[in-house]
């Protein structure tokens, strides 16, 4: 059933996935946890900042290769360009939202 959404309503809708008309209903998932905490995840890395005292702690991680986040990829040098990428992505998602914590976690 195809009802219209109300203009309160944020966010899309999963129907097209679930009809198997769509793989997925957007290429990347963000997260906030209070003040502490912001990251992004798209299909294959997921990168998570920490805001420690005054200064920050960052994760990244190859969900193909690890699935489970045991291994912490942010220091690898091969991962800079990942690492900036998704960087750039959680910062800009952070403006488009008005996040009070923009700015914490960029490079």
């Amino acid at each position: 059933v195809d009802l219209p959404a109300p203009d309160t309503v944020e966010g899309r809708s999963l129907a097209p996935v679930v009809r198997g008309e769509a793989e997925a209903a957007r290429d990347s998932l963000f997260f906030a946890y209070t003040d502490v905490q912001r990251a992004v995840r798209d299909r294959r890395f997921k990168l998570i900042e920490y805001a420690a005292g005054d200064g920050r702690v960052t994760q990244l991680f190859d969900l193909e290769a690890d699935p489970w986040e045991t291994a912490n990829l942010a220091c690898a040098p091969e991962m800079e360009p990942e690492l900036v990428r998704l960087r750039c992505e959680l910062a800009a998602w952070q403006r488009r939202v008005d996040d009070p914590m923009a700015g914490e976690f960029e490079a």
